[in-house]
């Protein structure tokens, strides 16, 4: 029993020695991990401040622009996109790396041309050997495109997004003569807009931009008296108005106009004729129609900002060429000359044997070319085409929003009173090669009727 109380009396002290050494344990334990989180905190913060101390001597590279979508330029002519666009680099210090120095590479190899999907890296190396990268995907795509051939009415573009667009129109040719002369080719016109959201809707009412669109009739042969129409579709001349035997008119040019709002009459009806003057005025890009044949004479080709004279017959001067002002035109204001025939012998008209007046009309254009000019027996020179008018292209000359038909005043500025100004414009005369309907191929004129062609080039992810 001695011996029991005595071990009980060392187990009594034993015990409360043993737990006295486990709180010791455990408080050393928390202290040392206490003493690692610390650690690790400090190590985090140390490695924090060393990344930013060396992010500090990094250059950077700013891409505008993460992703982009872009119709396949294959079908786009007069425009490459710059790969680089919106891309710039800076040193370490904030001072700008030269561009040429951002370096490119992709997966799959880039190719503009090529549907498919394209991750970009650009690379760029500062003075001291730090390198920089960022990533922007392109996305190659078939072309977004509208098209409007010729249908003898107004037709009606809504831009479906935001993005950068081209507007491409094609003028109509003027009527052959089926005997002794082609009627003259049309124009080529093309130009960039780039709308934004903002854009899309006008601050007036929240109207969706919207452009009226007309496009160009081939011109035609009269060779009967039973006809009562003497021009064709969006400004051709006429031969002749009373002599329809041999009366050859010129081609309608094909425009793009800029219209938010209707025009309206006395009974709140759309005014949607061609040759409207407020709808004429509203012409943001035209491309001029080729001009009649004349009496063993082709026609005068579509012209840029002005066109040549047409070509003298045996007997008939050609129509005078167009240019961007009333005063030195041979048409009027979108409407191609006649031929002066009705003004010389009307036995023309009634005697079968005189009746082959061959008389040659103007091509349609922002001024229209002249109608052959008669000056002596029945044989007339040819018509002459139109000319073409881009807004913002250089030498063009913009009618003014208050002009009256009688008074066609002009800006000093290209640019058209909408304000609305084109971008790598291009304006081709028909005698000369242009871009085929497609894009993918080229052609000298414009043969047949006028032609449209709308495409969205590319859209941006701004972030």
């Amino acid at each position: 029993m001695k011996l029991n109380n005595k071990g009980f009396a060392i187990s009594g002290v034993l015990y409360p020695v043993f737990i006295l050494f486990l709180a010791l344990v455990f408080t050393i334990l928390s202290l040392l991990a206490n003493r690692k989180i610390i650690f690790d905190k400090t190590r985090t913060e140390i490695m924090s401040f060393l990344d930013n101390q060396g992010a500090k001597n990094m250059p950077k590279i700013t891409v505008k622009g993460k992703e982009i979508t872009l119709s396949s330029l294959a079908t786009v002519p007069n425009y490459e996109y710059n790969i680089f666009e919106g891309v710039s680099a800076t040193k370490a210090n904030g001072n700008p790396i030269d561009v040429s120095k951002i370096m490119f590479s992709s997966t799959p190899a880039y190719n503009p041309r090529q549907t498919g999907d394209y991750d970009i890296i650009y690379k760029v190396k500062d003075d001291n050997g730090n390198i920089a990268t960022a990533l922007r995907t392109v996305h190659v795509v078939d072309p977004v495109e509208y098209v409007y051939q010729y249908t003898g009415s107004k037709q009606v573009f809504i831009p479906s997004k935001a993005g950068l667009y081209l507007f491409q129109a094609w003028g109509a040719s003027g009527a052959d003569n089926e005997v002794s002369g082609a009627g003259g080719k049309g124009a080529y016109v093309s130009g960039m807009i780039n709308i934004s959201e903002n854009n899309i809707k006008t601050k007036d009412a929240d109207k969706a931009w919207r452009f009226w669109v007309y496009v160009g009739e081939k011109g035609d042969n009269y060779n009967s008296n039973t006809r009562e129409r003497d021009y064709v579709f969006n400004g051709g001349g006429y031969g002749s108005k009373t002599c329809k035997e041999s009366s050859y008119t010129g081609g309608g040019a094909s425009d793009i106009r800029f219209i938010p709002d209707d025009y309206l009459d006395g009974n709140n009806k759309v005014i949607e004729k061609w040759d409207y003057f407020e709808g004429l005025k509203a012409r943001i890009m035209v491309a001029g129609a080729g001009g009649s044949a004349g009496y063993q004479t082709n026609g005068g080709a579509g012209g840029g900002l002005s066109s040549k004279n047409a070509a003298t017959s045996v007997n008939g001067a050609g129509g005078l060429g167009a240019t961007q002002a009333l005063s030195t035109s041979g048409g009027t204001f979108g409407r191609g000359g006649d031929s002066v025939v009705d003004n010389v012998n009307n036995n023309y008209c009634t005697d079968p044997t005189l009746s082959n007046t061959n008389g040659a009309g103007g091509g349609g254009g922002y001024f229209g070319g002249g109608g052959s000019r008669l000056v002596g027996y029945s044989y007339g020179g040819a018509g002459a085409g139109g000319s073409s008018y881009i807004s913002g292209y250089e030498g063009c000359q913009a009618i003014t929003s208050n002009s009256t038909q009688n008074s066609q005043n002009f800006q000093t500025t290209s640019i058209h009173s909408s304000g609305i100004s084109f971008t790598n414009g291009q304006m081709i005369s028909g005698e000369n090669k242009m871009p085929t309907h497609d894009g993918r191929d080229t052609m000298t004129g414009n043969t047949g009727n006028g032609y449209v062609r709308i495409v969205l080039i590319r859209t941006i992810d701004e972030k």
